[in-house]
């Protein structure tokens, strides 16, 4: 908590669950334990939880971490630069304030669950603890004999069983929040997961777009300089101007995809024919539409000008849309080029990749066995964590709590007036 308590309600050490701090989404979070730190970063999370829990030695805990390095490491032989940036993006995801908070509100909290199956756990032992002392009460009579200390007896068992009754029933109601815990941490991770492979095969594409030749003469700007044309006003001062501006632009251009088709001939191996073809069209076109655009600058260009104009801007259009596949087909070809020089492009790779996962829509999803493996997972290792990690928080707040009433109880012998924390239990 932000500050630390402001009430007597949220210093409770009964009650684990902390209220939403607008302050919060401002700043980095989930950094309140070793294992906080470093999670949702893909195989170095997994990683780490494995070293954690072996020094640890949690070997139930290990168990999940082998299940969850297994996924990761396999994700990452087959798909280094996305699986490298998927680990970084899912931290920032988990770490950055108002990124988690929305997270939360869209896929749940399964720390937040876990701290209300805290809750339910200390109800429980402190109404066990109740009964315990009001049934050891008994002992002081063990000699007495008479109708009211029989009466006395019974009373004692019957509020010790209620009570004891009680705390079986918010110990099963702990059990279920943690189960609950762990649904919520799958359906988490699918969701934040499925984020972050969405936004890095993004990126990915976007880099190679980037190092494509670049194409932007279609049939808008083809249409511009027609008219133009047809109008006979290619040398009046408007116009003129706009002409001389497609111009400098397509010199920029035409630079460009030459520069991109030698960059990309000399660094990348193994090239698909869309990457090359693309290239060469793009370069071409490039070259044609210049070459129209100072025809058309000189009012030189006749009526087979107009049509071959036409053709060059749908052309252009058509190249537009065909940089997308060509984009997508050089991130594989950059990735299978690094899978070969690590020496993991084998199809067995693939093929046990294709049973735990599926491309929808540019994001990555779970199918049923990495689903149950997730499972595995949360059981086994996450929920571990975070069952110690909220016992850090509850031993500080046991501490605060302790803290606060030696200090009303030095208070109670002054005789000057004392601050007792508002709020209700």
């Amino acid at each position: 908590m932000s500050g630390g308590p402001q009430n007597i309600g949220e210093l409770n050490p009964l009650n684990a669950s902390e209220g939403f701090d607008p302050g919060s989404l401002g700043e980095f979070s989930n950094f309140d334990s070793p294992t906080q730190a470093w999670d949702s970063a893909g195989i170095f999370t997994s990683s780490a939880n494995l070293i954690y829990d072996g020094i640890k030695g949690d070997w139930t805990a290990v168990l999940g971490d082998l299940a969850g390095f297994g996924m990761d490491l396999l994700g990452f032989v087959t798909n280094p630069l996305g699986s490298l940036l998927s680990a970084g993006i899912g931290w920032l995801i988990e770490h950055i304030g108002f990124l988690k908070e929305a997270l939360d509100l869209l896929a749940g909290d399964p720390d937040a669950v876990n701290a209300m199956a805290t809750t339910w756990s200390n109800i429980a032992k402190r109404m066990q603890e109740t009964a315990d002392k009001y049934s050891s009460t008994l002992t002081a009579l063990s000699g007495a004999q008479g109708a009211a200390i029989d009466g006395y007896r019974k009373a004692v068992q019957d509020f010790s069983n209620v009570v004891a009754g009680g705390a079986s029933h918010a110990t099963s109601a702990a059990r279920a929040m943690t189960v609950a815990a762990s649904a919520v941490g799958v359906v988490r991770g699918a969701v934040r997961d499925a984020i972050a492979s969405f936004v890095s095969n993004a990126i990915i594409k976007f880099a190679a777009a980037t190092a494509l030749a670049p194409v932007t003469f279609g049939a808008s700007e083809a249409a511009f300089i027609a008219d133009t044309v047809a109008e006979g006003a290619i040398t009046a001062g408007k116009n003129a101007k706009k002409i001389s501006k497609v111009v400098k632009q397509l010199e920029k251009v035409a630079d460009e995809a030459k520069n991109s088709r030698n960059m990309i001939k000399g660094t990348t191996k193994n090239l698909e024919k869309t990457v090359s073809k693309y290239n060469k069209d793009a370069v071409d076109h490039a070259r044609k539409a210049l070459n129209t655009a100072k025809k058309a600058r000189a009012g030189k260009l006749d009526a087979n000008d107009l049509d071959r104009l036409k053709e060059l801007g749908e052309h252009g259009d058509e190249l537009k849309a065909a940089k997308s596949e060509a984009a997508e087909s050089l991130a594989n070809t950059r990735n299978a080029n690094l899978r070969e020089r690590w020496g993991t492009d084998s199809p067995r790779l693939d093929d046990a990749a294709d049973m735990l996962e599926r491309e929808v829509g540019g994001a990555s999803l779970p199918k049923a066995p990495k689903i149950i493996a997730n499972a595995g997972v949360q059981e086994w290792s996450d929920q571990a964590h975070r069952e110690a990690d909220q016992q850090v928080k509850q031993d500080d707040k046991d501490a605060a709590w302790r803290e606060y009433w030696e200090q009303q109880r030095d208070n109670a012998g002054k005789t000057g007036p004392f601050q007792r924390m508002e709020g209700d239990l």
